[in-house]
């Protein structure tokens, strides 16, 4: 089975009936800080594709079987924005709300 991508040690390890699918990412190491687990797959060596599925919270793993390599995608990271400024957003979006506000009030 080899694993490869966003693990620690991307390698070959020697097929095991009794492995789960996790006890082979644990061979190579576990999952980086930057693996995308929830969009793990597999492609088997019939050349089908499986890939994890998540239901109410739990995974399930795609079927471990001989030949199969497993790869584990790169989380791309999200632009979010830091405590300054999302002060400053909220500081000119309640300016723009104020004066709208006076706006109104002196057109009435």
């Amino acid at each position: 089975v080899t694993i490869n991508g966003q693990v620690f040690n991307p390698n070959v390890v020697a097929y095991n009936p009794n492995f789960s699918f996790k006890n082979y990412i644990s061979q190579a190491g576990g999952f980086t800080d930057s693996a995308h687990v929830t969009k793990v797959y597999a492609i088997y060596a019939n050349g089908f594709t499986a890939r994890t599925k998540k239901l109410l919270g739990m995974k399930f793993y795609p079927k471990v079987e001989r030949g199969m390599q497993v790869y584990v995608p790169t989380r791309h990271k999200k632009n979010r924005l830091n405590s300054a400024e999302r002060l400053s957003l909220f500081t000119g979006l309640t300016s723009a709300t104020v004066l709208i506000i006076t706006l109104i009030r002196t057109l009435n």
